[in-house]
C-alpha cells in the first residue's frame, strides 16, 4: 500500500490515516468500526464548538472564538461553517493538528471524520495528501428517512426536510470533487447503491471500503459476513 503522505510529511510505513466523511445515516460509524476491529485503527480525538451530547464519544469542545483564531493560525484541521468574522449560523469541526501528529506515533493507524465542506477548501488535497479518503454519500434522498427508520429515529417534517437537504448537498460536493479527477485517494461508496435489502448494502459498502484501502473483502476470511450479522 506504501508510504501515505499526511500534512506535508511522509508518514512511517506502518503509519496509516483513513478519513471518513458523509451526511448522516451512511454508516460512518458502522464502517469505522469495523475498520477498528479489523485493521487496529484507532479514532482520532476531534473537536466541536456545538454542544456537548450524550451519544459523544470522540469529541472535546471550545469556543467559536477560540477554533477560528486556531484555524486561521494554522494549528487545526476542519472546517468553521459558520462567518468567521461574527462567528454566527454555525458550528466547527476538525482536529488540533499536534494531537493528530502526537496519536499517530503512538497508534500508528487513525481514523479521522472530515466535513465534506472540506473538499470545497483548495488546501484540502494538500493537508490529507496520499492518505485513504472515503466520501459515503446517499444515491436517493429517500434513503435518509429509511436509515433514520432503521436506527429507530423519529424525525418530523422539518427535521427530515433538513436532513434531505443537507444529505443532496454533501452527496453533491463529494460527487463533484470525485468527478474533478485530481485526486486518486478519494472514493466516493454509495451507503444505498447495488444492495437489495439492508444487509447486502452493508456488504457491498465494507468490500468497497477494504478495496480502496488496499485489501480484498476475502482477506478477512468471513470477517464482513460476521460483523454485518451480529
Amino acid at each position: 500500500m506504501g508510504v501515505q503522505k499526511f500534512l506535508g510529511y511522509n508518514l512511517a510505513e506502518n503509519q496509516k490515516v483513513l478519513s471518513m466523511m458523509g451526511p448522516s445515516g451512511t454508516g460512518k460509524s458502522f464502517s469505522a468500526d469495523f475498520v477498528k476491529e479489523f485493521l487496529d485503527y484507532k479514532v482520532a480525538k476531534q473537536i466541536t464548538t456545538r454542544a456537548p451530547r450524550p451519544d459523544d464519544k470522540h469529541y472535546s469542545y471550545m469556543s467559536p472564538e477560540e477554533f477560528v483564531k486556531l484555524e486561521q493560525e494554522g494549528k487545526i484541521l476542519g472546517y468553521y461553517s459558520g462567518d468567521r468574522k461574527t462567528l454566527q449560523g454555525g458550528n466547527g469541526y476538525g482536529y488540533l493538528v499536534e494531537e493528530v501528529m502526537d496519536q499517530l506515533s503512538s497508534d500508528s493507524k487513525l481514523i479521522l471524520f472530515p466535513s465534506a465542506y472540506e473538499l470545497l477548501q483548495r488546501s484540502f488535497k494538500i493537508q490529507y495528501g496520499t492518505t485513504d479518503k472515503i466520501g459515503l454519500g446517499f444515491k436517493n434522498p429517500q434513503s435518509v428517512y429509511d436509515r433514520a427508520m432503521q436506527c429507530n429515529k423519529v424525525l418530523d417534517e422539518a427535521e427530515l426536510a433538513d436532513r434531505i437537504r443537507v444529505s443532496k448537498n454533501l452527496t453533491q460536493i463529494m460527487e463533484d470533487y470525485n468527478k474533478n479527477g485530481d485526486d486518486s485517494s478519494f472514493h466516493l461508496i454509495y451507503s444505498d447503491g447495488g444492495g437489495e435489502n439492508i444487509s447486502e448494502s452493508k456488504r457491498i459498502q465494507l468490500s468497497g471500503i477494504v478495496e480502496s484501502m488496499g485489501y480484498a473483502p476475502s482477506d478477512f476470511e468471513g470477517g464482513i459476513e460476521e460483523y454485518i450479522s451480529r
